[in-house]
Parts: structure tokens; C-alpha cells; sequence
């Protein structure tokens, strides 16, 4: 009997991660992947201007709101990262905050080609199986 094929996500991305997260399913995969690339960029907007004015208790609410972004595309660091900062926050540790926070946008923002690289790839998978 033959098996299904199974996708294999690209080295930048934790594949072993995504294949027991999606367990296959490339489309539901690719509707998140193609969240994150919808929402990334406006959500690290709002935050700056928190970090900007220094709202460090808002900074630590939309940072909880995207920490599990970069995980469902299976950027682990990052989503760890976020966490760390997220911590620190918690107990009112800003002195590396904004720094932390613009490592952790710079980032992410330069993951974005990657995940719509991905998206193609997975699109293609499903077209062709």
C-alpha cells in the first residue's frame, strides 16, 4: 500500500515541530502560515508605539497576544524570545525592553519571505497530491 506523501518544511522552519503540530494537513497548514503574514507587521506597529511610549504593561499584553504567532509557523527562537521579554516585563525588568523588542521585530519582519516562500511551497505540494 502506498503512503502519502508528507510535506517537508524548509531547514528554516522546525520541521519535526510542524509535522506533529499539522500532522500533514498542508492546507489548515497554509492558512496560518498565511496569517502570520497578514498580521505580523500590523501587530508589531501597535507594539512599537507601546515601546515607544513606554506603556510597558501594553507592551506585555499584545507581546502575550503574538507570542504564539512565530510558533504556529514553527519559529520556535522567536516565539521563546517573546516569552523572555514577556518575563522580564512581568517583573518590571525593562532595562534591555526596547532593545529586546526591536531584535525580536527585526526578526520576525525578515522571517515574512521565508513563511510566503513556504506558502508556496506547500501550495504547490497540495496541488500536485
Amino acid at each position: 500500500m502506498d503512503k502519502d506523501p508528507v510535506f517537508q518544511f524548509s531547514e528554516y522552519f522546525d520541521n519535526d515541530f510542524l509535522q506533529e503540530l499539522y500532522e500533514n494537513n498542508i492546507s489548515y497548514a497554509i492558512g496560518l502560515f498565511e496569517i502570520f503574514c497578514e498580521i505580523t507587521a500590523p501587530d508589531l506597529i501597535s507594539i512599537s508605539l507601546h515601546v515607544e511610549a513606554a506603556n510597558w504593561d501594553r507592551v506585555r499584553f499584545h507581546l502575550h497576544k503574538l507570542d504564539p504567532n512565530p510558533s504556529m509557523v514553527g519559529l520556535l527562537p522567536l516565539s521563546h524570545q517573546i516569552q523572555q521579554l514577556e518575563t522580564k516585563l512581568i517583573f518590571q525588568d525593562t532595562d534591555t525592553a526596547v532593545t529586546d523588542f526591536y531584535n525580536i521585530q527585526s526578526a520576525l519582519l525578515a522571517a515574512i519571505p521565508y513563511v510566503r516562500e513556504e506558502i508556496n511551497r506547500m501550495k504547490l505540494f497540495v496541488a500536485g497530491h
